[in-house]
């Protein structure tokens, strides 16, 4: 297991990014070095400057179809 869980959380939905940020950090701790995107440019910028373990995307984004 990483010392530090390095999560990319694409989602629009403030309720949703704030469950998902709540209910990782209980179980993580301060393991958890999670980013936020809330949209699909916004995801592409980040995997571009760093290195993630896994990416959770919420796939009814704005910016993107099919």
């Amino acid at each position: 297991m990483p010392e530090t869980l390095r999560l990319l959380l694409v989602e629009d939905n403030p309720g949703d990014a704030h469950f998902f940020h709540t209910t990782l950090g209980e179980i993580w701790g301060g393991r958890l070095g999670l980013t936020t995107a809330g949209t699909a440019a916004e995801a592409t910028d980040a995997l571009a400057e760093a290195d993630f373990d896994i990416v959770l995307l919420d796939l009814g984004l704005p910016d993107v179809r099919g």
